[in-house]
């Protein structure tokens, strides 16, 4: 069963008022810990732990404004060349996903969907002792550490998303790697998890706008109401000059997401109820 949401049935606006399953436009307590977490690390992803104090105090002023813009506006977007995006986007999704898992550790969150679609299978579920395959990695974010950092970040806070009892992922990606090695990584990975009712992992065969590439956190707080925290970004194989991240104010990307792209997905996987419940997640909570 699906932590925020009971049927993938259509919810009208007014319905949707009444329900928990509805992304709620209260506190969300993983953005408060994120910007404690923020202030407080030592060590930041999005920027190599070898850097000069005055860099790694800029890069931590960066990520701070970052999440005051998505906090106070539901919607923050960047337009610059890829190693000066990434630092600070993918930096930030790191840290969300660590504040996620003690939110979740104190009690404060009850339970995460957590979906991620992608052109490739999720990059930190596909590393072996090196990142260094062109299947993993584009050009600059191998040649430039505090991107690259953003991906090692990851390598822990993802698996410990994925198997934790109470967060439920959905990977849907549009193609296999090209490296076979990293494919079978992750193939391994989705062989080994225990429950197939709490992880989806789907190879859509259906290209993927990049506009449309990132991750989503549907995060349940103890009071049982649903806040959002969106990401889109081309994944680290695959340079960008723009991306952004969303709360309730980006309610209409998912509107936009799902009318262009997870709709069509639902026809061409009609039978598959677990997609229908994932997919459900946007269809419910856009306005």
């Amino acid at each position: 069963m699906l932590s925020a949401l009971n049927t993938a049935v259509h919810i009208s606006p007014t319905e949707r008022a009444d329900r928990s399953s509805v992304i709620s436009q209260s506190r969300n307590p993983v953005i408060d810990r994120t910007r404690q977490m923020i202030e407080k690390m030592p060590k930041l992803p999005g920027i190599a732990a070898d850097a000069k104090p005055e860099d790694i105090q800029k890069h931590r002023e960066n990520l701070l404004a970052c999440l005051d813009k998505v906090d106070k506006t539901g919607d923050w977007c960047y337009q610059q060349d890829d190693a000066s995006i990434r630092p600070i986007a993918v930096g930030l999704q790191a840290i969300f996903e660590q504040a996620l898992l003690t939110s979740l550790a104190s009690g404060e969150v009850a339970k995460a969907d957590v979906v991620f679609i992608t052109a490739n299978p999720v990059t930190p579920l596909c590393h072996a002792a090196a990142l260094s395959t062109p299947s993993l990695l584009s050009r600059s974010v191998a040649n430039h550490a505090g991107s690259y950092d953003t991906v090692i970040s990851r390598i822990n806070t993802v698996p410990a998303l994925l198997n934790h009892p109470d967060v439920n992922v959905c990977a849907l990606y549009a193609h296999k790697r090209e490296n076979a090695s990293d494919q079978a990584i992750y193939d391994d990975v989705c062989r080994s998890h225990p429950d197939s009712n709490k992880f989806l992992s789907l190879c859509t065969e259906l290209p993927l706008p990049d506009n449309f590439s990132g991750a989503n956190y549907f995060v349940v707080s103890k009071d049982n109401t649903v806040n959002m925290f969106c990401l889109r970004i081309t994944q680290a194989n695959k340079e960008t000059d723009n991306c952004s991240i969303f709360t309730h104010d980006g309610q209409n990307r998912l509107a936009d997401l799902y009318e262009n792209y997870l709709h069509i997905l639902e026809g061409k996987y009609s039978n598959d109820t677990s997609l229908a419940k994932f997919i459900g997640l946007f269809r419910q909570n856009y306005s």
